[in-house]
């Protein structure tokens, strides 16, 4: 198997959970503490 592959599959895999991470990191502080 190609290791570019991998690279290619992993790194979007990461983006994209980094992205709804940090798109529930910014509701968390949006929404005000009851």
């Amino acid at each position: 198997m190609d290791w570019t592959f991998y690279l290619i599959v992993g790194g979007s895999l990461a983006l994209s959970f980094y992205i709804v991470y940090l798109g529930k990191k910014e509701k968390k502080d949006d929404t005000p503490p009851e």
